[in-house]
C-alpha cells in the first residue's frame, strides 16, 4: 500500500529532525550569534542609534536579523550540509557560503512576514477602516528589504567562514563517534 504524501513527508522530519551532530552546528552557531550580538550592541550603544533607545537600536535589530540569521546558519551546518573532517577545505568553503546564503534567505523570511504584516497592521489600524495596499510602496519596500539582507549576508560572510573553517578544524582535531551527513550528501 503507497504512503500518502503527508506520511511521507513526516517520516522524512522525523529522520532529518533525529540527524547526528547538532552539537557542532550548535557551538559554530553561537560564537557566530555571539559575535553579532555584541557587534549590534557596540553600535546601538555607540553609533546613531543610540539616540532612539536600546530596543530600537538593539533588541529590533536582534530579533529580527541576528537570531534569524544564526538560526538559518544552524539548520544549513546541521541539517542541509555539514562540515565534517573529511571534507577538502574548498568544499568546506563551499558549505560556509551555503550556510550564509542559507541564514539570509532566514532574515528574508521572517523581515518579509514581518514587512507584509507591517502593511496590514498600517492600512487597518491606523486608517480605521480598510485600505488596499499600493503596490508600488509595497514593491519599493520588498526591493530595499531584499537589498539590505543581501548586504547584510555579504557583511557576514567572513565571519561564517571563520566558523566554518573552525569547526573543520576542531573536527580534524578530534575524535568522531559517528558520521556526519546532511541532505546534499544524500542527493
Amino acid at each position: 500500500m503507497a504512503q500518502s504524501h503527508g506520511a511521507r513527508l513526516t517520516k522524512s522530519l522525523g529522520k532529518n529532525l533525529r540527524r547526528k551532530g547538532a552539537l557542532p552546528a550548535v557551538i559554530a552557531a553561537s560564537g557566530i550569534g555571539v559575535f553579532l550580538a555584541l557587534q549590534q550592541l557596540g553600535t546601538a550603544v555607540t553609533g546613531d542609534r543610540a539616540a532612539a533607545g536600546l530596543w530600537e537600536g538593539y533588541g529590533l535589530h536582534l530579533l529580527t536579523v541576528s537570531l534569524p540569521f544564526v538560526f538559518g546558519v544552524f539548520v544549513s551546518l546541521w541539517m542541509l550540509a555539514p562540515i565534517s573532517d573529511e571534507l577538502l577545505l574548498r568544499f568546506v568553503i563551499a558549505r560556509s557560503v551555503l550556510a550564509a546564503v542559507v541564514g539570509g534567505l532566514m532574515v528574508l523570511l521572517v523581515t518579509g512576514v514581518l514587512t507584509v504584516a507591517g502593511f496590514f497592521e498600517q492600512t487597518i489600524t491606523y486608517s480605521g477602516s480598510y485600505e488596499p495596499i499600493e503596490l508600488g510602496t509595497a514593491w519599493g519596500t520588498f526591493l530595499h528589504t531584499l537589498a539590505t539582507i543581501g548586504a547584510d549576508a555579504l557583511q557576514q560572510l567572513p565571519l561564517v567562514l571563520l566558523g566554518g573553517v573552525l569547526l573543520w578544524v576542531w573536527w580534524r582535531a578530534g575524535e568522531r563517534r559517528h558520521p556526519v551527513s546532511g541532505i546534499l550528501d544524500e542527493v
